[in-house]
This record gives C-alpha cells, sequence and structure tokens, in this order.
C-alpha cells in the first residue's frame, strides 16, 4: 500500500432483512468517508460515490459467476476478511465461493491470457512511464497477478505485497533466482517512488516538472544521491523487470489447473 492508495470494500451478509444490511453499511461508508478526508494514507471518496455494494453470499456467488469484471475477479485472489460479526462462518463461506471462482478453468484462462498481453512504453521520465510503462509499476504488478494466478492455492496468505509474491516465486522456482530478484527490486522501487512523489506533491504530478526541493527529497527517498542518479536508476530498473517480465511470458509456467485449492487471504 503507498499513500493516496484506494480503499476498496465489500460487503457480505447472510440471512436477516437487506434493508438493514444496506442502512448498516451506508453507515461503514460514511466512516471510510471522514477516513479519507485529508488521510495521507487513502485516496479522497467523493460524498455518494462509489459507496461500496451490498450483497448476500447467494447475490455475491452469482454476481462473480455472471456480471464480474475482470478486475472484480483480479481482487479475488487476494481478498483479505478484514471483520466479520460474530461466530457465524460467513467468512469461511465467503473463501470458499471466492476459491470456487478463481478455480474455475475458463474464469482462469481468460484472466491468464489478458494479463500475458504486453503492455505500451510511454516516454521515460515521467509518472506515466514509471505507472504503465515496460516494467514500469503496472507491469510488475500484473506479472505477480499473473504469477498468483498460475500458482493460485499454493500462493501463502502473507504474500499480499508483490515483492512478496515475487520472492515465493524466486523460492519455489516459479522464476529464476536473477528475475526474482530483479521484479522484487522493481516491485519495491516503484512503490516507494509512488509513495514519496505523492506525500511531496500531494498529486500524480510528472517527475520532471518538480522543483528542486522535491526533486532532491524524492532521490534521497528512494536512495539515490541526486535526482539526475534517480532518473538513471528508474530507467536501469524498468529495464530490468521489462527483461524478466518478457522471459517470463516467453518461457510460460504451468498452465492453470481446474481444480486448484487456495490459501490466499480474504476480504469480506
Amino acid at each position: 500500500m503507498t499513500p493516496g492508495h484506494r480503499l476498496n470494500v465489500l460487503f457480505v451478509y447472510e440471512g436477516g432483512r437487506p434493508e438493514y444490511y444496506d442502512a448498516l453499511c451506508r453507515r461503514f461508508a460514511k466512516a471510510f468517508l471522514v477516513l479519507s478526508t485529508n488521510s495521507l494514507l487513502f485516496a479522497p471518496i467523493a460524498n455518494g460515490v462509489n459507496e461500496p455494494p451490498v450483497r448476500s453470499i447467494a447475490e455475491f456467488i452469482g454476481h462473480c459467476r455472471t456480471g464480474a469484471s475482470s478486475g472484480e475477479l483480479l481482487d479475488l485472489m487476494r481478498t483479505r476478511c478484514l471483520l466479520e460479526a460474530g461466530d457465524s462462518g460467513l467468512g469461511r463461506r465467503f473463501d470458499e465461493a471466492r476459491r470456487e471462482v478463481v478455480s474455475d478453468a475458463s474464469v482462469r484462462g481468460k484472466l491468464s491470457e489478458e494479463l500475458r498481453q504486453a503492455i505500451g512504453n510511454p516516454d521515460a521520465g515521467s509518472l506515466t512511464s514509471v505507472i504503465v510503462g515496460r516494467g514500469g509499476f503496472r507491469d510488475v504488478e500484473r506479472c505477480a497477478q499473473w504469477l498468483r494466478l498460475q500458482h493460485f492455492g499454493e500462493v501463502s496468505d502473507h504474500a499480499v505485497i508483490t515483492a512478496s509474491v515475487f520472492e515465493m516465486a524466486g523460492e519455489h522456482g516459479w522464476v529464476t533466482n536473477e528475475s526474482a530478484k530483479q521484479l522484487v527490486e522493481a516491485a519495491v522501487m516503484w512503490r516507494t517512488l509512488r509513495g514519496a512523489l505523492r506525500l511531496a506533491t500531494e498529486s500524480d504530478a510528472e517527475i520532471e516538472s518538480l522543483g528542486s526541493g522535491a526533486k532532491a527529497v524524492l532521490a534521497q527517498s528512494c536512495g539515490t544521491d541526486d535526482f539526475d542518479g534517480l532518473m538513471k536508476a528508474i530507467t536501469a530498473t524498468a529495464g530490468r523487470a521489462a527483461r524478466a517480465i518478457d522471459d517470463l511470458r516467453g518461457t510460460g509456467v504451468s498452465e492453470p489447473a481446474g481444480d486448484a485449492t487456495n490459501d490466499s487471504p480474504t476480504r469480506s
């Protein structure tokens, strides 16, 4: 998680009147609105916008099977249960439903194909290149999601952070040790850079547009002596990560199995 991270919450219930849970979850949504106001950790939430959906466990399963977007399905791989009221067992049933959906061979095949697609490469030296360019933040995140998808059920509960997925991949031989090291370094650097940039500017400003003082702070936060050193490190890190990802896509890890189980964290 980096400063300005978007807070995504899913409410699931079982039994009782839907109106009660709708009202209860609206109260939670208002609390989240207050929490995100002037927050260094979470991105602001507009009042009345993007209120978390409230679904029964049956509605949740139906939505995942028929109406969930690819993004929602990918999020299911690393969700965690933050709060379960009483000893209802709802968290366990949520996890079972989540595993069943993501373990479906057709779902995993579709998501795997999407994550294998190469992405473009904007001009270097801007935050855009760090986020969406080849070897950048989004490319590295997609690679981690792909590995998690291929080995769904083998990824540890503790491998929630992208870097930890690559560390586990190296330990299990899913990628070479050198590729794992390069991808871990990239994941750590991109998150550090994005977090430091948002703290310094309170926005996703382009790196080159920063003042000299902000550039010096940014370079220091990322462990380089000066801004020129930071820009060289960005280019080198993205290049190494892109090559590691290309190698991984080229070799192709094992295709998803339809009967995989899961030990990854849940959220309800």
